[in-house]
């Protein structure tokens, strides 16, 4: 389920409107601490100078679509981790990065093929999301 209003709660609110808020508000009541930072969602000023100060600077997959596996590489500072979530919401897998190697290979052979989103997460607020397709 979550998967449905994700496309919604990572968006800007002026975008989005009353849809982002609701999308958000059906998040919080499964992850209680997120928190969302809609300066830098929009793009807009924020207390960061600029969203380099906010951490991942670029993500990219790569294969996408992939069937075995696809890697995450990202660079930028400050404590990450990615949430993989399936196409009803539910969590699949999720790790801390390490800022040391700025890539992770996920693995997906054991996942289904489909659309799958990824949330990059720092100090609890999303950050970036990309989505993911598994093949067969």
């Amino acid at each position: 389920m979550l998967f449905t209003y994700f496309v919604f709660f990572t968006q800007c609110p002026f975008e989005g409107g009353d849809a982002v808020y609701e999308a958000r508000s059906i998040l919080r009541k499964a992850l209680p601490d997120v928190t969302f930072d809609d300066a830098l969602t929009c793009g807009i000023a924020s207390t960061r100078e600029s969203k380099e100060d906010a951490g991942i600077v670029s993500a990219t997959l790569y294969p996408n679509p992939t069937a075995e596996f696809t890697t995450l590489n990202y660079y930028g500072t400050g404590a990450t981790q990615y949430i993989l979530y399936d196409m009803l919401g539910k969590q699949i897998s999720t790790s801390k990065l390490s800022l040391d190697n700025q890539s992770e290979k996920i693995y997906t052979s054991n996942l289904n093929a489909g659309v799958y989103q990824i949330a990059l997460l720092q100090e609890n607020r999303i950050i970036q999301h990309l989505t993911l397709s598994v093949v067969k």
